[in-house]
């Protein structure tokens, strides 16, 4: 039995000594340079990280929590470490970028309107990290420098938005799609909406995809999200097609599914909506147009 265990372990030795690179099965973890440990959860929502210092103002995670950095042995929640400086977005894109060159995780690079996105997925580890350090040249001709690292989920596949400019409060590309939006009525358990388009430089016809909600806290001013009743059901933006090209829609917006009766006080209500067009009809020297805008409309309730 001796000699049998002995044996074993002069071909382990040896194993060691001719295949030095050989690890053991499941130890995939150990060769990562951004070691990330998280818990999907659908639910999550974004969960923003401000940052004090370095090329980036925060790192977003997306549809994660319980998110921990192995560093040397010690495993941390993301937040601590970026908040204490054991590490930073720039040493994380870094990470990412040597494990997709060793094949360790794998690199998409896809850039549209002037604007590079690199993603790096993890599906066996369940994220993807997300970066975009890049100059944008917006259509009113200035230039953003867009720094954004998000970290999500690696089932999902989140659009990208760009984010507002200071001065003005819109994204930094947008676009004059002739819009014009009129509150026609709203009440506790709705809010009616006349958009009329004219003109403006869309490619196709204009539609309404999603929408969210915000009410202005009384104490602190803040916008804050309204969550939505538990009724098992998403919030459905107006049944009604597409925008009426030239003319106006009238669009409805129904708080009394998702929230029930909305108290007195002062709200906004954001809307995506994208343009449809037939890609093959676009000249392929244009560049600095959007497929998607958003459109923010305040009101009170009484």
């Amino acid at each position: 039995m001796r000699k049998i265990f002995a044996m074993m372990l002069l071909c382990a030795a040896l194993m060691g000594v001719l295949f030095p690179g050989a690890r053991a099965e499941g130890s995939e973890a150990d060769q990562r340079h951004l070691r990330i440990s998280a818990t999907v959860n659908a639910d999550a929502g974004f969960t923003n990280i401000p940052l004090e210092q370095g090329n980036y103002k925060e790192l977003s995670l997306l549809n994660l929590e319980n998110v921990t950095i192995d560093l040397d042995g010690a495993a941390l929640t993301l937040e601590d470490a970026l908040r204490e400086g054991r590490v930073t977005p720039e040493q994380l894109v870094a990470w990412a970028r040597l494990d997709a060159s060793e094949g360790l995780c794998n690199e998409v690079a896809k850039s549209k309107n002037s604007l590079t996105e690199f993603t790096y997925r993890y599906p066996k580890f369940g994220y993807t990290l997300r970066s975009i350090y890049d100059l944008f040249q917006a259509p009113n001709g200035r230039q953003y420098l867009i720094a954004d690292v998000t970290i999500y989920a690696a089932s999902m596949e989140p659009r990208y938005s760009l984010p507002v400019d200071e001065q003005t409060g819109c994204t930094i590309d947008f676009e004059d799609w002739g819009l014009d939006f009129e509150i026609s009525e709203v009440d506790r358990t709705g809010l009616t909406i006349a958009c009329t388009q004219s003109g403006g430089q869309q490619l196709g016809t204009l539609e309404v995809q999603t929408q969210w909600l915000e009410r202005k806290n009384p104490d602190t001013l803040a916008w804050e999200n309204v969550e939505e009743a538990q009724t098992g059901t998403a919030w459905a933006p107006p049944a009604n097609g597409p925008l009426t090209m030239g003319g106006t829609s009238s669009l409805f917006f129904d708080f009394a599914e998702p929230f029930g009766s909305l108290p007195a006080g002062d709200y906004r209500l954001t809307v995506e909506i994208a343009d449809h067009y037939n890609e093959a009809e676009v000249h392929p020297l244009m560049r600095n147009y959007r497929d998607v805008q958003w459109y923010t409309i305040e009101f009170t309730i009484e």
